[in-house]
């Protein structure tokens, strides 16, 4: 009897080396792989979260996630590489980062909930790399401040206004008061509007009331002015993220755009590898 527990007993301290090893090298290439992939002078956090007691066993993970800031992207963070094979799942994918530049533009947060992954046991084991073969759709936010904004403005319409000043209102407005460059001069310029979805992919103005030099402009005068600038955000043109972020819904918050929509994973271009 004494035997068969000492036997028990061993076997499951076995297991739970194996477990913490398994455990301990998954973060330690996850984490390797995000500091790589995301290239960020902040710390990186990583947490990885098992389905079950072995779940790491098994090869079936509940959830990892990332967190960190002052990331530059210029695509979307992950690609799909469709391909049969051995493989492991991920029921969670979380992704969060902060204070980051897409394709050159400001943004204060962007987060993500990817659902249904699997992975690649292959490169998993004999390359401690996290290789996603497919995704379902789940869920995403972009923040973008009012000085994201303005920066966003300046950087896309590059002399068209300058000195000005961008504000976001409750009730999903936006003001924007400074000078417009417009007949050879800059002129005084207040334009308040709604901010409104366009397409699934951008974001811009419409129910506009504009004062150039103190004269309120006409329906005509004003949509050609809005012609001029829409979208103010267009995510597949200004941040190269369109096949990977659909817009749903707009939020506001302390003096915030809260761009909420649905994220898919895109399948990797035929010129990226693994």
């Amino acid at each position: 009897m004494n035997d068969t527990f000492l036997d028990i007993s061993m076997g499951l301290l076995a297991l739970l080396i194996i477990h913490i090893g398994l455990g301990r090298q998954a973060y330690l290439d996850v984490r390797r792989q995000a500091a790589l992939l995301f290239n960020s002078s902040s710390p990186i956090r990583v947490d990885i979260e098992p389905r079950g007691l072995f779940g790491f066993e098994a090869n079936d993970l509940y959830s990892i996630s990332i967190e960190t800031s002052h990331v530059a992207l210029n695509h979307p963070p992950f690609y799909l590489y469709p391909k049969s094979g051995w493989k492991g799942s991920i029921r969670h994918l979380f992704v969060k980062l902060h204070d980051l530049t897409v394709s050159g533009y400001p943004v204060r947060g962007f987060s993500a909930d990817i659902p249904s992954l699997t992975y690649d046991l292959g490169y998993a084991y004999y390359q401690g790399r996290l290789i996603v073969r497919d995704a379902g759709r789940g869920k995403g936010e972009i923040v973008l401040s009012s000085t994201d904004l303005h920066d966003f403005i300046a950087k896309k319409y590059q002399g068209l206004f300058s000195n000005f000043s961008v504000a976001v209102l409750p009730h999903g407005e936006i003001h924007l008061s400074g000078q417009l460059n417009f007949l050879g001069g800059p002129l005084p310029v207040s334009i308040q509007a709604k901010l409104t979805i366009m397409t699934p992919t951008s974001v811009g103005l419409m129910a506009a009331t504009v004062r150039l030099n103190g004269r309120l402009l006409d329906s005509a005068q004003t949509t050609l002015l809005l012609t001029r600038i829409n979208p103010v955000v267009d995510l597949n043109s200004d941040l190269g993220i369109g096949d990977f972020f659909m817009i749903e819904q707009l939020q506001y918050k302390k003096d915030m755009l809260i761009v909420e929509g649905s994220c898919q994973l895109p399948i990797a271009p035929i010129n990226r590898h693994p």
